[in-house]
């Protein structure tokens, strides 16, 4: 019986991130507001009429609300990540196993059933955690970007990209980092479903050898059992020791 060596590509399972729906709701807004601000401050970056004490201090004033916006965006998203993160179990111990009249390749689908299930969770929460991390990644990407993008004598611009690095990107930096090792426990986890799975039908195999079960390897082409050469010779000498005696005639007048 060939082991399972590679995870299954497909998302099968509920893999969603748990997130309610005012937590969406809640996200929707504030992504609004962060494009308003992201507006205004292009705005205020590009007017070269205004004063550059007063434009320092609008600028500041808008990174500290796009802060505090990322702030609490990030807050939300690691939160649904924490709730789906898979809990570690210690192992239970093993119990004997149960005798049922069930068909031995039945009870194999069964045994598997579960940790399958599991396994494709967890692989749609693995795919999940990096679609996170790109987003932060590419929104850190972005909002650098249009910081230096321009003039570079524009002392307001300078220090806003400044603030941005000691403040939210390096928040954001600290989140995936979190993930990733959110990621490395998933990753540990599917291990040990794929190793466990392995095992089951290991195990499965060499008990229906031992209780005498018929294989597939063991079934002729008919599908029939197939029998070894001696037990049909056995089988052979048994039915002509079974044979009636013909039976005398009596031919004495």
């Amino acid at each position: 019986m060939s082991s399972i060596s590679a995870v299954p590509k497909t998302d099968r399972g509920s893999n969603k991130i748990t997130s309610s729906p005012a937590q969406d709701k809640e996200i929707q807004q504030l992504n609004k507001q962060r494009a308003k601000i992201q507006e205004e401050l292009a705005s205020v970056s590009s007017n070269k009429e205004m004063d550059s004490k007063l434009k320092m201090e609008r600028v500041k004033s808008l990174t500290s609300g796009m802060q505090q916006i990322d702030s609490r965006i990030s807050e939300i998203r690691m939160e649904n990540l924490k709730r789906s993160a898979p809990e570690t179990r210690s192992p239970e111990p093993a119990s004997p196993p149960a005798k049922t009249a069930h068909d031995p390749h039945l009870a194999v689908i069964i045994e598997k059933s579960s940790s399958l299930t599991e396994l494709n969770k967890s692989v749609g929460l693995r795919a999940k955690m990096g679609g996170e991390i790109k987003t932060l990644e590419g929104g850190v990407r972005s909002d650098r970007t249009m910081l230096e993008a321009g003039p570079s004598d524009d002392g307001g611009r300078s220090a806003m990209l400044q603030n941005a690095e000691e403040t939210v990107y390096k928040m954001k930096r600290e989140m995936v980092q979190e993930i990733h090792s959110q990621i490395h426990v998933v990753d540990k986890k599917m291990d040990e479903l794929i190793s466990e799975i392995n095992d089951i039908s290991n195990s499965s195999e060499d008990n229906m050898k031992s209780n005498g079960a018929v294989l597939p390897e063991d079934e002729d082409e008919n599908g029939s059992p197939s029998k070894s050469k001696e037990l049909q010779a056995a089988d052979v000498g048994s039915a002509g020791s079974l044979r009636p005696a013909a039976a005398s005639i009596d031919i004495r007048v």
